[in-house]
Protein backbone atom coordinates (compact mmCIF):
# COMPACT_ATOMS: atom_id res chain seq x y z
CA UNK A 1 0.00 0.00 0.00
CA UNK A 2 1.43 3.38 -1.04
CA UNK A 3 1.16 6.12 1.58
CA UNK A 4 -0.20 9.55 0.63
CA UNK A 5 2.69 11.90 -0.12
CA UNK A 6 1.11 14.69 1.95
CA UNK A 7 1.13 12.52 5.08
CA UNK A 8 4.87 11.77 5.00
CA UNK A 9 7.52 13.49 7.14
CA UNK A 10 10.96 14.55 6.01
CA UNK A 11 14.09 13.32 7.76
CA UNK A 12 14.39 16.55 9.84
CA UNK A 13 10.61 16.67 10.58
CA UNK A 14 10.13 20.24 9.37
CA UNK A 15 6.70 21.64 10.10
CA UNK A 16 4.07 22.48 7.51
CA UNK A 17 5.86 20.92 4.57
CA UNK A 18 5.26 18.05 2.23
CA UNK A 19 7.89 15.57 1.22
CA UNK A 20 9.22 16.57 -2.16
CA UNK A 21 12.32 14.50 -2.82
CA UNK A 22 13.61 10.94 -2.47
CA UNK A 23 17.27 9.93 -2.17
CA UNK A 24 18.88 6.75 -3.51
CA UNK A 25 17.57 3.64 -1.69
CA UNK A 26 20.97 1.89 -1.82
CA UNK A 27 22.62 4.51 0.38
CA UNK A 28 19.86 5.55 2.81
CA UNK A 29 17.18 3.97 4.91
CA UNK A 30 13.56 4.71 4.10
CA UNK A 31 13.02 7.66 6.50
CA UNK A 32 16.42 9.15 5.72
CA UNK A 33 15.56 9.24 2.01
CA UNK A 34 12.64 11.67 2.40
CA UNK A 35 13.48 15.39 2.23
CA UNK A 36 11.47 18.59 1.78
CA UNK A 37 11.99 22.10 0.40
CA UNK A 38 13.46 23.32 3.73
CA UNK A 39 15.96 20.44 3.64
CA UNK A 40 16.99 21.56 0.17
CA UNK A 41 17.41 25.13 1.31
CA UNK A 42 19.63 23.99 4.17
CA UNK A 43 21.69 21.69 1.92
CA UNK A 44 21.87 23.43 -1.43
CA UNK A 45 23.35 21.57 -4.33
CA UNK A 46 21.34 18.41 -3.76
CA UNK A 47 19.96 17.08 -7.05
CA UNK A 48 17.17 14.59 -6.34
CA UNK A 49 14.13 13.00 -7.87
CA UNK A 50 10.52 13.59 -6.85
CA UNK A 51 8.63 10.76 -5.22
CA UNK A 52 5.96 10.87 -7.88
CA UNK A 53 8.64 10.62 -10.57
CA UNK A 54 10.17 7.64 -8.78
CA UNK A 55 6.83 5.88 -8.49
CA UNK A 56 6.08 6.60 -12.15
CA UNK A 57 9.44 5.18 -13.22
CA UNK A 58 8.91 2.11 -11.08
CA UNK A 59 5.44 1.67 -12.55
CA UNK A 60 6.86 1.94 -16.08
CA UNK A 61 9.55 -0.60 -15.30
CA UNK A 62 7.02 -3.03 -13.87
CA UNK A 63 4.81 -2.59 -16.95
CA UNK A 64 7.84 -3.24 -19.18
CA UNK A 65 8.65 -6.30 -17.09
CA UNK A 66 5.07 -7.53 -17.41
CA UNK A 67 5.15 -7.08 -21.20
CA UNK A 68 8.47 -8.91 -21.46
CA UNK A 69 7.10 -11.83 -19.44
CA UNK A 70 3.95 -11.94 -21.57
CA UNK A 71 6.10 -11.90 -24.70
CA UNK A 72 8.33 -14.74 -23.42
CA UNK A 73 5.30 -16.85 -22.45
CA UNK A 74 3.68 -16.09 -25.80
CA UNK A 75 6.80 -17.20 -27.68
CA UNK A 76 7.01 -20.32 -25.53
CA UNK A 77 3.35 -21.14 -26.28
CA UNK A 78 3.81 -20.64 -30.02
CA UNK A 79 6.81 -22.94 -29.93
CA UNK A 80 4.78 -25.55 -28.02
CA UNK A 81 2.08 -25.43 -30.68
CA UNK A 82 4.68 -26.27 -33.32
CA UNK A 83 6.05 -29.10 -31.21
CA UNK A 84 2.49 -30.30 -30.61
CA UNK A 85 1.92 -30.48 -34.38
CA UNK A 86 5.10 -32.49 -34.82
CA UNK A 87 4.20 -34.77 -31.92
CA UNK A 88 0.74 -35.44 -33.35
CA UNK A 89 2.30 -36.28 -36.72
CA UNK A 90 4.65 -38.79 -35.11
CA UNK A 91 1.82 -40.39 -33.10
CA UNK A 92 -0.29 -40.60 -36.29
CA UNK A 93 2.61 -42.35 -38.02
CA UNK A 94 2.83 -44.87 -35.14
CA UNK A 95 -0.92 -45.57 -35.44
CA UNK A 96 -0.70 -46.00 -39.23
CA UNK A 97 2.30 -48.33 -38.90
CA UNK A 98 0.44 -50.34 -36.25
CA UNK A 99 -2.58 -50.81 -38.52
CA UNK A 100 -0.33 -51.77 -41.41
CA UNK A 101 1.48 -54.31 -39.25
CA UNK A 102 -1.82 -55.81 -38.09
CA UNK A 103 -3.07 -56.08 -41.70
CA UNK A 104 0.16 -57.75 -42.74
CA UNK A 105 -0.12 -60.26 -39.90
CA UNK A 106 -3.73 -61.08 -40.85
CA UNK A 107 -2.69 -62.12 -44.34
CA UNK A 108 -2.37 -65.86 -45.08
CA UNK A 109 -4.49 -66.69 -42.04
CA UNK A 110 -5.13 -70.38 -42.85
CA UNK A 111 -5.95 -73.30 -40.61
CA UNK A 112 -3.81 -75.95 -42.29
CA UNK A 113 -0.12 -75.60 -43.17
CA UNK A 114 2.46 -78.06 -44.31
CA UNK A 115 5.90 -77.98 -42.69
CA UNK A 116 7.55 -75.79 -45.34
CA UNK A 117 4.68 -73.31 -45.29
CA UNK A 118 4.91 -73.07 -41.51
CA UNK A 119 8.61 -72.17 -41.67
CA UNK A 120 7.94 -69.57 -44.43
CA UNK A 121 5.05 -68.09 -42.48
CA UNK A 122 7.14 -67.89 -39.28
CA UNK A 123 9.89 -66.15 -41.24
CA UNK A 124 7.37 -63.72 -42.74
CA UNK A 125 5.93 -62.89 -39.32
CA UNK A 126 9.41 -62.33 -37.87
CA UNK A 127 10.24 -59.97 -40.73
CA UNK A 128 6.97 -58.03 -40.22
CA UNK A 129 7.61 -57.77 -36.48
CA UNK A 130 11.22 -56.61 -36.96
CA UNK A 131 10.19 -53.95 -39.47
CA UNK A 132 7.44 -52.75 -37.12
CA UNK A 133 9.85 -52.65 -34.16
CA UNK A 134 12.37 -50.57 -36.16
CA UNK A 135 9.64 -48.07 -37.05
CA UNK A 136 8.54 -47.93 -33.41
CA UNK A 137 12.09 -47.30 -32.21
CA UNK A 138 12.50 -44.49 -34.75
CA UNK A 139 9.19 -42.87 -33.78
CA UNK A 140 9.85 -43.18 -30.05
CA UNK A 141 13.27 -41.59 -30.58
CA UNK A 142 11.62 -38.58 -32.23
CA UNK A 143 9.04 -38.37 -29.42
CA UNK A 144 11.86 -38.38 -26.85
CA UNK A 145 13.63 -35.59 -28.74
CA UNK A 146 10.45 -33.51 -28.71
CA UNK A 147 10.01 -34.13 -24.97
CA UNK A 148 13.65 -33.13 -24.37
CA UNK A 149 13.09 -29.94 -26.35
CA UNK A 150 9.96 -29.17 -24.30
CA UNK A 151 11.91 -29.72 -21.06
CA UNK A 152 14.76 -27.52 -22.30
CA UNK A 153 12.42 -24.73 -23.42
CA UNK A 154 10.52 -24.97 -20.13
CA UNK A 155 13.79 -24.58 -18.22
CA UNK A 156 14.76 -21.63 -20.42
CA UNK A 157 11.43 -19.92 -19.72
CA UNK A 158 11.78 -20.67 -16.01
CA UNK A 159 15.24 -19.08 -15.98
CA UNK A 160 13.97 -16.01 -17.86
CA UNK A 161 11.10 -15.54 -15.42
CA UNK A 162 13.39 -16.03 -12.43
CA UNK A 163 15.78 -13.45 -13.86
CA UNK A 164 12.97 -10.94 -14.15
CA UNK A 165 11.73 -11.67 -10.62
CA UNK A 166 15.15 -10.82 -9.16
CA UNK A 167 16.15 -8.39 -11.85
CA UNK A 168 18.43 -5.85 -10.20
CA UNK A 169 17.49 -3.02 -12.51
CA UNK A 170 13.95 -3.02 -11.08
CA UNK A 171 14.95 0.11 -9.20
CA UNK A 172 14.24 3.72 -10.01
CA UNK A 173 17.18 6.16 -9.93
CA UNK A 174 19.71 3.41 -10.67
CA UNK A 175 21.92 5.84 -12.56
CA UNK A 176 22.02 8.44 -9.73
CA UNK A 177 25.28 8.57 -7.77
CA UNK A 178 25.33 9.61 -4.08
CA UNK A 179 28.25 11.42 -2.46
CA UNK A 180 27.89 11.80 1.34
CA UNK A 181 28.36 15.17 3.06
CA UNK A 182 28.34 16.16 6.73
CA UNK A 183 24.63 15.61 7.30
CA UNK A 184 22.30 12.61 7.57
CA UNK A 185 20.90 12.88 4.04
CA UNK A 186 23.97 13.45 1.84
CA UNK A 187 23.81 15.04 -1.62
CA UNK A 188 23.49 13.79 -5.16
CA UNK A 189 25.75 14.88 -8.02
CA UNK A 190 25.22 13.59 -11.52
CA UNK A 191 25.70 16.12 -14.28
CA UNK A 192 25.00 13.69 -17.10
CA UNK A 193 21.74 14.32 -18.95
CA UNK A 194 19.07 11.64 -18.40
CA UNK A 195 19.35 8.62 -20.69
CA UNK A 196 16.49 7.78 -23.00
CA UNK A 197 14.55 4.59 -22.50
CA UNK A 198 14.43 2.31 -25.53
CA UNK A 199 11.92 -0.53 -25.56
CA UNK A 200 11.04 -3.14 -28.16
CA UNK A 201 8.23 -5.57 -28.83
CA UNK A 202 7.59 -8.11 -31.55
CA UNK A 203 4.74 -7.19 -33.88
CA UNK A 204 5.00 -9.86 -36.57
CA UNK A 205 6.52 -13.24 -37.38
CA UNK A 206 6.82 -14.41 -41.02
CA UNK A 207 7.86 -17.96 -41.90
CA UNK A 208 10.69 -18.56 -44.39
CA UNK A 209 12.12 -22.06 -44.50
CA UNK A 210 15.15 -21.12 -46.62
CA UNK A 211 18.07 -19.72 -44.65
CA UNK A 212 18.51 -15.96 -44.66
CA UNK A 213 22.11 -14.94 -43.92
CA UNK A 214 21.56 -11.28 -44.84
CA UNK A 215 18.86 -8.65 -45.29
CA UNK A 216 18.75 -4.91 -46.00
CA UNK A 217 16.25 -2.06 -46.41
CA UNK A 218 15.99 0.76 -48.91
CA UNK A 219 16.24 4.37 -47.69
CA UNK A 220 12.49 4.73 -47.15
CA UNK A 221 12.22 1.40 -45.33
CA UNK A 222 9.49 0.31 -47.75
CA UNK A 223 11.45 -2.53 -49.42
CA UNK A 224 13.46 -5.32 -47.82
CA UNK A 225 15.83 -7.52 -49.79
CA UNK A 226 16.38 -10.79 -47.92
CA UNK A 227 18.54 -13.79 -48.75
CA UNK A 228 16.76 -17.07 -49.41
CA UNK A 229 19.71 -19.47 -49.64
CA UNK A 230 21.29 -18.59 -53.04
CA UNK A 231 18.37 -16.39 -54.13
CA UNK A 232 17.12 -12.97 -52.99
CA UNK A 233 13.47 -12.37 -52.12
CA UNK A 234 11.96 -8.89 -52.36
CA UNK A 235 9.57 -7.97 -49.56
CA UNK A 236 7.27 -4.97 -49.17
CA UNK A 237 7.41 -3.38 -45.72
CA UNK A 238 4.77 -0.96 -44.50
CA UNK A 239 3.72 0.07 -40.98
CA UNK A 240 5.75 -2.73 -39.45
CA UNK A 241 4.21 -5.43 -41.63
CA UNK A 242 6.34 -7.60 -43.93
CA UNK A 243 4.63 -8.83 -47.10
CA UNK A 244 6.07 -11.08 -49.82
CA UNK A 245 6.09 -9.19 -53.13
CA UNK A 246 6.28 -12.43 -55.09
CA UNK A 247 9.61 -11.42 -56.66
CA UNK A 248 12.59 -13.77 -56.29
CA UNK A 249 15.93 -12.81 -57.85
CA UNK A 250 18.28 -15.50 -59.14
CA UNK A 251 21.92 -15.00 -60.08
CA UNK A 252 24.15 -16.58 -57.43
CA UNK A 253 25.09 -20.25 -57.42
CA UNK A 254 25.63 -20.56 -53.64
CA UNK A 255 24.28 -18.92 -50.47
CA UNK A 256 24.07 -15.11 -50.35
CA UNK A 257 26.06 -13.82 -47.34
CA UNK A 258 25.72 -10.01 -47.46
CA UNK A 259 23.41 -7.33 -48.89
CA UNK A 260 23.93 -3.56 -48.98
CA UNK A 261 21.11 -1.22 -50.10
CA UNK A 262 21.67 2.18 -51.70
CA UNK A 263 20.49 5.23 -49.73
CA UNK A 264 19.81 7.15 -52.96
CA UNK A 265 17.87 4.80 -55.22
CA UNK A 266 16.29 1.36 -55.41
CA UNK A 267 19.54 -0.47 -56.05
CA UNK A 268 21.41 -3.00 -53.92
CA UNK A 269 24.42 -5.26 -54.11
CA UNK A 270 24.92 -8.84 -52.93
CA UNK A 271 27.92 -11.02 -52.09
CA UNK A 272 27.97 -14.80 -51.93
CA UNK A 273 29.86 -17.97 -51.07
CA UNK A 274 30.15 -18.45 -54.87
CA UNK A 275 32.74 -15.59 -54.77
CA UNK A 276 30.52 -13.36 -56.91
CA UNK A 277 29.28 -9.78 -56.39
CA UNK A 278 26.09 -8.72 -58.21
CA UNK A 279 24.35 -5.34 -58.36
CA UNK A 280 20.54 -5.27 -58.66
CA UNK A 281 18.70 -2.26 -60.07
CA UNK A 282 14.91 -1.89 -59.99
CA UNK A 283 13.46 -1.37 -63.44
CA UNK A 284 11.25 1.69 -63.92
CA UNK A 285 7.50 1.01 -63.68
CA UNK A 286 8.16 -2.66 -63.07
CA UNK A 287 8.36 -5.10 -60.16
CA UNK A 288 11.51 -6.67 -61.61
CA UNK A 289 15.15 -5.98 -60.85
CA UNK A 290 17.94 -6.03 -63.43
CA UNK A 291 21.19 -7.79 -62.39
CA UNK A 292 24.65 -6.49 -63.24
CA UNK A 293 27.32 -8.65 -64.81
CA UNK A 294 28.56 -10.84 -61.89
CA UNK A 295 32.04 -9.85 -60.67
CA UNK A 296 34.25 -12.83 -59.85
CA UNK A 297 36.25 -11.95 -56.72
CA UNK A 298 38.01 -15.37 -56.57
CA UNK A 299 37.31 -15.64 -52.83
CA UNK A 300 34.17 -16.03 -50.68
CA UNK A 301 32.53 -12.65 -50.01
CA UNK A 302 31.73 -12.24 -46.30
CA UNK A 303 30.96 -8.53 -46.03
CA UNK A 304 30.33 -5.44 -48.15
CA UNK A 305 30.61 -1.69 -47.51
CA UNK A 306 29.28 1.17 -49.64
CA UNK A 307 30.68 4.71 -49.32
CA UNK A 308 28.45 7.78 -48.94
CA UNK A 309 28.93 8.96 -52.53
CA UNK A 310 28.02 5.44 -53.66
CA UNK A 311 30.83 5.30 -56.17
CA UNK A 312 32.98 2.77 -54.26
CA UNK A 313 32.24 -0.72 -52.94
CA UNK A 314 34.51 -2.52 -50.45
CA UNK A 315 34.31 -6.32 -50.28
CA UNK A 316 35.83 -8.44 -47.48
CA UNK A 317 36.88 -12.00 -48.29
CA UNK A 318 37.69 -15.37 -46.77
CA UNK A 319 41.36 -15.09 -47.81
CA UNK A 320 41.77 -11.87 -45.81
CA UNK A 321 41.81 -9.49 -48.77
CA UNK A 322 39.74 -6.32 -49.07
CA UNK A 323 38.88 -5.45 -52.65
CA UNK A 324 37.78 -1.97 -53.71
CA UNK A 325 35.49 -1.53 -56.72
CA UNK A 326 34.41 1.59 -58.59
CA UNK A 327 30.65 1.71 -58.95
CA UNK A 328 28.26 3.31 -61.41
CA UNK A 329 24.74 2.72 -60.09
CA UNK A 330 23.10 4.35 -63.15
CA UNK A 331 24.75 1.80 -65.42
CA UNK A 332 24.67 -0.90 -62.72
CA UNK A 333 28.36 -1.53 -63.34
CA UNK A 334 31.28 -2.50 -61.08
CA UNK A 335 34.97 -2.35 -62.03
CA UNK A 336 37.86 -3.62 -59.89
CA UNK A 337 39.96 -0.70 -58.58
CA UNK A 338 42.56 -1.95 -56.07
CA UNK A 339 43.14 -4.31 -53.15
CA UNK A 340 44.21 -4.03 -49.48
CA UNK A 341 46.35 -6.87 -48.11
CA UNK A 342 47.25 -7.26 -44.44
CA UNK A 343 44.77 -9.73 -43.01
CA UNK A 344 45.39 -13.45 -43.50
CA UNK A 345 41.93 -14.89 -42.76
CA UNK A 346 38.20 -14.28 -43.14
CA UNK A 347 37.16 -10.60 -42.86
CA UNK A 348 34.29 -10.18 -40.36
CA UNK A 349 33.25 -6.56 -40.91
CA UNK A 350 34.45 -3.23 -42.30
CA UNK A 351 33.40 0.29 -41.31
CA UNK A 352 34.32 3.88 -42.27
CA UNK A 353 34.35 7.01 -40.13
CA UNK A 354 32.05 9.96 -40.86
CA UNK A 355 34.40 11.87 -43.16
CA UNK A 356 35.54 8.62 -44.84
CA UNK A 357 39.21 9.24 -44.20
CA UNK A 358 39.63 6.05 -42.15
CA UNK A 359 38.53 2.46 -42.64
CA UNK A 360 38.61 -0.24 -39.96
CA UNK A 361 38.43 -4.01 -40.54
CA UNK A 362 38.48 -7.06 -38.25
CA UNK A 363 39.43 -10.61 -39.11
CA UNK A 364 39.50 -14.20 -37.95
CA UNK A 365 43.29 -13.79 -37.74
CA UNK A 366 42.80 -11.82 -34.46
CA UNK A 367 43.80 -8.47 -35.97
CA UNK A 368 41.89 -5.19 -36.12
CA UNK A 369 43.38 -2.88 -38.75
CA UNK A 370 42.86 0.81 -39.42
CA UNK A 371 43.42 2.04 -42.97
CA UNK A 372 43.76 5.73 -43.85
CA UNK A 373 43.20 7.90 -46.91
CA UNK A 374 44.70 11.37 -46.79
CA UNK A 375 43.17 14.40 -48.49
CA UNK A 376 45.48 14.33 -51.49
CA UNK A 377 45.29 10.56 -52.00
CA UNK A 378 42.80 8.38 -53.86
CA UNK A 379 43.50 5.09 -52.09
CA UNK A 380 43.42 3.82 -48.54
CA UNK A 381 46.71 2.70 -47.04
CA UNK A 382 47.64 0.72 -43.95
CA UNK A 383 47.83 2.86 -40.81
CA UNK A 384 47.70 0.77 -37.61
CA UNK A 385 47.01 -2.63 -36.06
CA UNK A 386 44.88 -2.02 -32.97
CA UNK A 387 45.97 -3.48 -29.65
CA UNK A 388 44.27 -6.80 -28.93
CA UNK A 389 45.38 -7.79 -25.43
CA UNK A 390 42.78 -10.55 -25.27
CA UNK A 391 44.33 -12.16 -28.38
CA UNK A 392 40.82 -13.02 -29.52
CA UNK A 393 38.96 -13.12 -32.82
CA UNK A 394 36.20 -10.66 -33.52
CA UNK A 395 33.54 -10.60 -36.22
CA UNK A 396 32.11 -7.11 -35.59
CA UNK A 397 33.74 -3.68 -35.67
CA UNK A 398 32.17 -0.27 -36.19
CA UNK A 399 33.02 3.44 -36.16
CA UNK A 400 30.74 5.30 -33.73
CA UNK A 401 32.09 8.71 -34.78
CA UNK A 402 35.17 10.01 -36.54
CA UNK A 403 37.56 9.01 -33.74
CA UNK A 404 35.81 6.16 -31.87
CA UNK A 405 35.74 2.46 -32.77
CA UNK A 406 33.75 -0.36 -31.12
CA UNK A 407 34.97 -3.96 -31.52
CA UNK A 408 33.42 -7.09 -29.97
CA UNK A 409 35.30 -10.26 -29.09
CA UNK A 410 34.17 -13.66 -30.36
CA UNK A 411 34.90 -15.81 -27.31
CA UNK A 412 33.23 -13.54 -24.79
CA UNK A 413 30.69 -10.72 -24.96
CA UNK A 414 33.01 -7.77 -24.40
CA UNK A 415 32.84 -4.58 -26.46
CA UNK A 416 36.17 -2.75 -26.55
CA UNK A 417 36.22 1.00 -27.25
CA UNK A 418 39.16 2.53 -29.09
CA UNK A 419 39.70 6.31 -29.06
CA UNK A 420 42.05 8.22 -31.34
CA UNK A 421 44.81 9.95 -29.39
CA UNK A 422 47.78 11.62 -31.11
CA UNK A 423 47.00 9.98 -34.46
CA UNK A 424 46.79 6.49 -32.91
CA UNK A 425 43.77 4.53 -31.67
CA UNK A 426 44.05 3.42 -28.04
CA UNK A 427 41.99 0.78 -26.20
CA UNK A 428 40.09 2.66 -23.46
CA UNK A 429 39.65 -0.12 -20.93
CA UNK A 430 37.51 2.01 -18.63
CA UNK A 431 34.90 2.25 -21.42
CA UNK A 432 34.65 -1.51 -22.03
CA UNK A 433 31.10 -2.89 -22.04
CA UNK A 434 30.33 -6.46 -20.93
CA UNK A 435 27.17 -7.87 -22.47
CA UNK A 436 24.75 -10.29 -20.85
CA UNK A 437 26.05 -13.87 -20.70
CA UNK A 438 29.58 -12.58 -20.99
CA UNK A 439 31.18 -16.02 -21.16
CA UNK A 440 29.26 -17.23 -24.21
CA UNK A 441 31.16 -17.64 -27.47
CA UNK A 442 29.60 -15.78 -30.39
CA UNK A 443 29.77 -18.71 -32.80
CA UNK A 444 28.63 -16.95 -35.99
CA UNK A 445 29.84 -14.12 -38.19
CA UNK A 446 27.52 -12.18 -40.54
CA UNK A 447 24.84 -9.89 -38.98
CA UNK A 448 27.23 -6.89 -38.79
CA UNK A 449 27.10 -4.45 -35.88
CA UNK A 450 25.03 -1.36 -36.70
CA UNK A 451 25.30 2.21 -35.43
CA UNK A 452 22.30 4.38 -36.27
CA UNK A 453 23.38 7.99 -35.87
CA UNK A 454 19.88 9.46 -36.15
CA UNK A 455 18.60 7.48 -33.15
CA UNK A 456 22.04 7.09 -31.50
CA UNK A 457 21.61 3.37 -30.99
CA UNK A 458 24.11 0.55 -31.41
CA UNK A 459 22.83 -2.90 -32.41
CA UNK A 460 25.21 -5.79 -31.82
CA UNK A 461 24.59 -9.52 -31.98
CA UNK A 462 26.49 -11.90 -29.70
CA UNK A 463 25.69 -15.61 -29.59
CA UNK A 464 21.88 -15.96 -29.48
CA UNK A 465 21.29 -12.43 -28.20
CA UNK A 466 20.71 -9.19 -30.12
CA UNK A 467 21.69 -6.27 -27.88
CA UNK A 468 20.25 -2.76 -28.20
CA UNK A 469 22.49 -0.10 -26.67
CA UNK A 470 22.05 3.65 -26.51
CA UNK A 471 25.21 5.59 -27.37
CA UNK A 472 24.86 9.16 -26.05
CA UNK A 473 27.45 11.63 -24.86
CA UNK A 474 30.18 9.20 -25.94
CA UNK A 475 29.05 6.51 -23.51
CA UNK A 476 27.00 3.33 -23.78
CA UNK A 477 23.83 2.59 -21.88
CA UNK A 478 22.30 -0.89 -22.03
CA UNK A 479 18.64 -0.06 -22.54
CA UNK A 480 16.79 -3.33 -22.08
CA UNK A 481 17.09 -7.07 -21.89
CA UNK A 482 18.61 -8.34 -25.17
CA UNK A 483 16.42 -10.11 -27.70
CA UNK A 484 16.78 -13.87 -27.20
CA UNK A 485 16.82 -15.50 -30.66
CA UNK A 486 17.19 -19.03 -29.19
CA UNK A 487 20.17 -19.73 -31.45
CA UNK A 488 23.47 -18.08 -32.35
CA UNK A 489 22.45 -18.49 -35.98
CA UNK A 490 20.46 -15.29 -36.28
CA UNK A 491 20.81 -12.54 -38.87
CA UNK A 492 19.15 -9.14 -39.09
CA UNK A 493 19.11 -5.41 -39.81
CA UNK A 494 17.24 -2.22 -38.89
CA UNK A 495 15.40 0.31 -41.00
CA UNK A 496 17.13 3.61 -41.76
CA UNK A 497 14.81 5.51 -39.39
CA UNK A 498 15.74 3.10 -36.57
CA UNK A 499 12.10 2.25 -35.83
CA UNK A 500 12.08 -1.41 -36.86
CA UNK A 501 14.46 -4.34 -36.41
CA UNK A 502 13.99 -7.61 -38.33
CA UNK A 503 15.83 -10.81 -37.37
CA UNK A 504 15.71 -14.27 -38.98
CA UNK A 505 16.80 -17.31 -36.97
CA UNK A 506 17.22 -21.02 -37.65
CA UNK A 507 15.11 -22.18 -34.68
CA UNK A 508 11.82 -20.77 -35.89
CA UNK A 509 12.82 -20.47 -39.57
CA UNK A 510 11.08 -17.13 -39.66
CA UNK A 511 11.55 -13.37 -39.69
CA UNK A 512 10.75 -11.64 -36.39
CA UNK A 513 9.71 -7.99 -36.77
CA UNK A 514 10.38 -5.77 -33.73
CA UNK A 515 9.22 -2.20 -33.23
CA UNK A 516 11.66 0.01 -31.32
CA UNK A 517 10.26 2.87 -29.24
CA UNK A 518 12.22 5.78 -27.78
CA UNK A 519 11.15 7.70 -24.67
Amino acid sequence: MIKDVNQMECVFKHKDCSVLMVLDKQKFKLKERLICADCLEEHKGNQNITLNDELEKLSNQINTLRKQNIYEIDQFTKYLYKLKENLIKVVDIVIVNSHQCKDELNKNNEDSWDEEQLYLEAERINKINKNYQNKLVSSVSIIKQIINIIEKETDNLKNVLEETIYYEELKPIKKVQVNPIECPIGSIFDKRPPQREITYHQIQEVYQEQWCFALAFNKQGSIMAGASKKDIKIWNFEKGQLRDSGVTLKGHNLDVTCIIFSKKMNWFITGSIDCKIIGWKKMINSIYWEPSQPCDTQSIVWCLLLNQSENLIFSGHSNGSIKVWTLNTDKNQLIFHYQLNKHSKHIGQMSMNEDETQLVSCSDDKTIIVWEKKANERRFKFKQVLENLKNDNGFRVCFLNKDTIAWCQENQGSIHIYKQELEKFVDKKELQINLKNLDLKDGQSLFPSIYNKAKQIFIIKHNKYVNILSYQNQSFNVQSEPIDCRSCKNYGNITEDGNYLIVWNDQTLSFHVYELKYQ
